[in-house]
């Protein structure tokens, strides 16, 4: 009798291990179906009608058993022309190169590029990329970047509302961009309030600037500013002069901007406000009179977004890049603690699923219960955590590039409240040009171009 019972548990051990390997097989499949990634080339820059290049290595076939199918069309993204050969590095295989133009500035996500590989349906995906104007056709440019990572552009109009209290520091630091040199730097001191200047940078020197066309921000000036008194106050005018990459003198002044100053300091406190005032203005950290240093500007933002959508489409090595990921948050002293859905749980459960319903089946089949039940049990346990990992997986996340959350998806909307560039927000409503989004206990609409979207394709 005990050789009758050992005798089928064999066969079920065997029929248990060839259902594994199947597994194995599966998920090694899926894997390999997503592994193919075009990467931009290194040192290019990403500007309007530019030609793009992006590379990919197909490894361990040659270039006569892959075929590349005729890219997707999408607007504003313009194909011009590929390459497909036998890669001669130490990866061997196949090498693809395909070039790409974007006729306006903005972000792209490139539709997949179809591939058949040795008879087999297989995609290589694009990263999301920022499409910049090319600095060499713009007029310079002032930026003011406030020390909460708000920034304020010479020609355009504040889009935010800025709310301070009377005595409180506020830290900006002027930037030029598009410009070869300064000519004339200077600004007028606002009524009721302490202004000062904390730092000047080399460019104030009257330098000119190797004619290298970008379009980073030039570091001019850090200001620290007082307000004394309560009300709607006017941001100082400040004047520019500069002289741009094709020689031409241009003058820059700031749009009218007011910001609101609360009652700070009271009246009857035992420290006056002159000694506060005076505390105030003592000597800084070098790091923190650099608002560079310690802000956290759009591009750190498109960075964040590219580290999280890479977090949320992975496969394999998901420690290592949240890892990466968390670093940069650090970094920018951000929150790091809220991670990713990663695609590649989502492809576990599903082939846990599919191997414990196929054990399952074979169980049936031999009319062996208690395997029956312990599988039956195991499937529906990992079809609830699948259900909920493609719920979770699906929910739209983006990065918030700073300011003012809206009442209404209306631009003459009241203001509900304002949240830090780089907040991780979820969306969970759109209109035309909106997001809803919400953090924490905080939510509101804000324009669609505030929020970098998280990709998990």
């Amino acid at each position: 009798m005990e050789k009758q019972r050992i005798k089928p548990a064999s066969k079920f051990g065997k029929r248990l291990l060839i259902a594994l390997a199947f597994v194995f097989l599966f998920y090694a499949n899926a894997y390999s179906q997503n592994s193919y990634t075009f990467e931009p080339e290194a040192g290019q820059n990403f500007y309007v009608n530019d030609n793009i290049k992006f590379t990919v290595i197909i490894p361990n076939v040659r270039a006569s058993q892959v075929q590349v199918n005729v890219p997707a069309f999408k607007e504003n993204i313009n194909f011009k022309n590929m390459n497909k050969s036998e890669n001669l590095g130490e990866e061997g295989g196949t090498k693809i190169e395909i070039w790409y133009s974007f006729s306006k500035k903005g972000y792209y996500q490139i539709p997949r590029l179809p591939l058949t590989i040795q008879g087999k349906s297989r995609s290589a995906v694009f990263p999301r990329i920022r499409i910049k104007d090319n600095p060499a056709n713009m007029s310079p440019r002032a930026v003011i970047v406030f020390s909460n990572g708000k920034e304020f552009f010479s020609d355009e109009p504040a889009d935010f509302n800025l709310n301070v209290k009377t005595g409180e520091k506020l830290i900006f630091t002027i930037y030029l961009q598009y410009a070869t040199q300064l000519i004339n730097f200077n600004w007028e001191i606002p009524k009721e309030s302490i202004f000062k200047q904390t730092k000047v940078y080399e460019i104030t020197e009257i330098r000119y600037r190797e004619k290298q066309y970008t379009d980073s921000y030039i570091p001019v000036s850090t200001f620290e500013w007082f307000t004394l008194a309560e009300g709607k106050i006017a941001f100082p005018k400040i004047r520019i002069t500069a002289t741009s990459y094709d020689g031409y003198k241009t003058d820059i002044l700031f749009p009218e901007f007011f910001i609101n100053s609360q009652k700070g300091f009271a009246a009857n406190e035992s420290q006056s406000q002159d000694k506060a005032f005076a505390q105030a203005f003592e000597k800084t950290d070098e790091a923190r009179l650099t608002a560079k240093e310690v802000v956290v500007t759009y591009d750190d933002c498109v960075e964040i977004s590219r580290l999280r959508s890479k977090e949320k489409s992975t496969i394999s090595g998901y420690s290592k890049i949240k890892k990466e990921r968390k670093a940069e948050e650090e970094r920018l002293n951000l929150p790091s603690d809220k991670n990713e859905f990663s695609k590649g749980i989502l492809y576990l459960y599903a082939v846990l699923l599919f191997a414990s319903l196929l054990i399952l089946f074979i169980a049936i089949r031999k009319k062996q219960m208690l395997p029956v039940m312990i599988f039956a049990l195991v499937s529906v346990g990992l079809a609830t955590q699948l259900l909920y990992s493609a719920v979770q997986f699906k929910k739209k996340y983006g990065i918030f590039t700073g300011g003012t959350l809206k009442s209404i998806p209306e631009e003459k909307a009241s203001g509900l409240t304002e949240l830090p560039a780089g907040s991780r927000v979820q969306i969970s409503e759109e209109t035309a040009g909106w997001y809803f989004v919400e953090l924490s206990e905080q939510s509101g609409w804000c324009l669609k171009d505030n929020v970098i979207l998280i990709n998990g394709e």
